[in-house]
């Protein structure tokens, strides 16, 4: 594959990566994302908080649900900042400042 095809396709790369990290603050800054998902985590606590004594399981259940749902949030706000970085990198390579060819890397 020559160099050009390469740039090309990390440019399709962060194109798309930028754009999905839009879309994620997008949802993330309407704030109804993050409410429903404070209220489906509280739910699920409040729930193993009110689970019989011997229903280890089911309390255990209902909180692995509540860190689900903290690992989903972590994911989003994980896309949401690649797609920041990747905006950025796009920019630089826009203006002909890409990094690598200042360091000699490309």
């Amino acid at each position: 594959m020559e160099d050009h095809e390469v740039e090309s396709q990390e440019i399709a790369e962060l194109e798309r990566m930028s754009t999905e990290g839009a879309r994620v603050e997008e949802l993330l800054r309407s704030g109804t994302l993050k409410k429903r998902f404070d209220a489906l985590r509280a739910q699920y606590v409040d729930a193993a908080l009110n689970t019989p004594a011997a229903d280890d399981m089911g309390r255990y259940r209902l909180l692995q649900a509540a860190i689900v749902l903290d690992t989903v949030m972590g994911q989003l706000l994980s896309a949401k900042q690649d797609g920041e970085i990747s905006r950025k990198q796009l920019e630089e390579i826009r203006r002909g400042n890409d990094r690598r060819k200042i360091l000699g890397v490309v």
